[in-house]
């Protein structure tokens, strides 16, 4: 009876890593690429992209990568990343540090200059400039990134009453930031205010 199960789960075994290579390779062998879309990214965009996840090496080097990782408990990447970029207790913090940091979380989400900056504008103006004087701490500054559809989110939560800065936009500097977003969201739920920028 061990040697039916034995021979019944090696079976299995096979099976799946059979199914799973042919799966592999009909992916790799569909025509295209996993960033092409709509909006086709540049040439050195897409180099860093599929050198970031090993798509510039050969289908076997890819393959084996794939089921060294499922053996080890990674299924891949996922689409989505969040990541507190920044969280400030206090008004006394390092800014060139928080935009190195973000500089730093741009490039290895492989986000464009432009983007970096604008998630760095929004920092400064919104955060620094309008937040921290006005007292609203603590205060967290967080970005999720759609990989796939090239979305950025920004998430700024802080402490205080209730306080929407682009509910009276007056000032030139949140009228900037309030320009490099298409949506803006203000949730308060008693204890703590959050912005959400699309």
């Amino acid at each position: 009876m061990g040697k039916y199960f034995a021979k019944r789960l090696g079976m299995a075994l096979v099976t799946i890593f059979l199914v799973t290579c042919v799966t592999f390779l009909l992916m790799n062998a569909v025509p295209g690429s996993p960033w092409l879309s709509e909006k086709t990214p540049s040439e050195a965009t897409l180099a860093a992209l599929n050198a970031k996840y090993g798509l510039d090496k050969p289908v076997h080097v890819q393959l084996l990568m794939y089921l060294k990782n499922l053996l080890h408990g990674d299924f891949g990447v996922s689409w989505f990343t969040q990541q507190p970029v920044i969280e400030v207790d206090s008004p006394d913090f390092d800014l060139p540090e928080t935009a190195t940091r973000i500089e730093e979380f741009g490039r290895r989400m492989v986000l464009g200059q432009k983007q970096i900056n604008s998630l760095q504008l929004c920092f400064e103006e919104l955060c620094v400039q309008t937040l921290l004087k006005k007292g609203k701490l603590p205060l967290d500054f967080s970005v999720e990134v759609a990989e796939a559809e090239g979305k950025t989110e920004v998430r700024v939560g802080y402490g205080g009453p209730a306080y929407d800065p682009f509910g009276d936009a007056e000032e030139l500097s949140l009228r900037i930031v309030a320009g490099l977003f298409s949506q803006r969201e203000h949730h308060f739920d008693g204890e703590k205010n959050l912005l959400l920028l699309t």
